[in-house]
């Protein structure tokens, strides 16, 4: 049975839930949408998202749209992972630092089109902001959105590996599931880069937060390279691919580097969260 056809069956079956969803997440458009024609658009692009299935044929690179949420200028794609992205970002806001200090360096690992590293230094006023993308499409779109929110920080066009080199990189139709461990599909033969050269290439002698989310990359980067760079990091969220890697298994390498594991769903939390602060001692 082709995919879609599943696709629809399945949301046949579950028609409350699926209207609870679509529900919530026009709702939260309307929430963030800064003026009305931004409202207008992310509502039609949630609509063919949901309902349609029609991105995944229009492809990753066609369709520009900008929308004002919460007063950043957000540039994306008629892409399915361009708009999880905005949904995961701006409306379940994923990456907020649960407790501790607020961050003033950030070091992004796959910014994609840069989302996260817009909503981080716009909430927290950071200073420093280190995106590292290896699509080149995804990598210039997150240029774009950090140049036009004057976000303090450069993207670097590369995969994170625990070892420098090159590598194929395998892409995907939704623009959030490229990946070095990725299965069939197209590959891209990209620059891999280990966190160390990278904080030294930006500068950064450590960084307040880390965020992980590499679509299963983070099991080699963190069971077989050198983890003596989070020594110089005070926290990382993560979202940790457990259908790819050992997660118990990086979850202790990332507790060897001196952070203690939160895990996703207490507290509200959305992902996996590793600090060197102490939750209890600030509650």
């Amino acid at each position: 049975m082709p995919v879609k056809l599943q696709q629809i069956l399945e949301r046949a079956r579950n028609p409350v839930q699926f209207v609870r969803g679509l529900t919530w997440e026009l709702a939260k458009a309307r929430r963030h949408a800064s003026d009305t024609r931004s409202l207008v658009r992310l509502w039609i692009d949630i609509l063919l998202f949901r309902v349609l299935f029609l991105l995944p044929r229009l492809g990753v690179r066609c369709r520009l749209r900008t929308v004002r949420l919460d007063g950043a200028s957000i540039t994306y794609r008629l892409n399915r992972g361009d708009i999880q992205s905005i949904r995961e970002v701006w409306y379940l806001q994923a990456y907020r630092v649960p407790f501790g200090p607020n961050p003033k360096t950030v070091l992004d690992l796959g910014a994609n089109i840069g989302l996260t590293s817009v909503w981080l230094a716009r909430m927290y006023d950071c200073a420093h902001v280190v995106g590292v993308e290896p699509d080149p499409e995804n990598a210039a779109l997150a240029r774009r959105n950090l140049a036009q929110n004057g976000v303090r920080g450069e993207i670097i066009e590369a995969a994170v590996g625990p070892c420098n080199g090159r590598a194929p990189f395998a892409t995907s139709s939704h623009s959030n599931l490229g990946s070095l461990v990725g299965l069939g599909g197209a590959t891209l033969d990209v620059a891999v880069r280990d966190p160390q050269s990278l904080l030294d290439e930006a500068g950064l002698g450590a960084v307040d937060l880390c965020k992980l989310d590499i679509e299963g990359g983070e099991g080699p980067l963190l069971l077989e390279g050198d983890g003596a760079w989070l020594t110089g990091v005070r926290s990382v969220i993560a979202e940790l691919h457990e259908t790819v890697i050992d997660a118990n298994a990086v979850i202790a390498a990332i507790e060897a580097g001196g952070l203690r594991y939160y895990p996703a769903g207490a507290d509200g939390r959305k992902l996996d969260f590793f600090s060197v602060d102490d939750a209890a001692a600030r509650s």
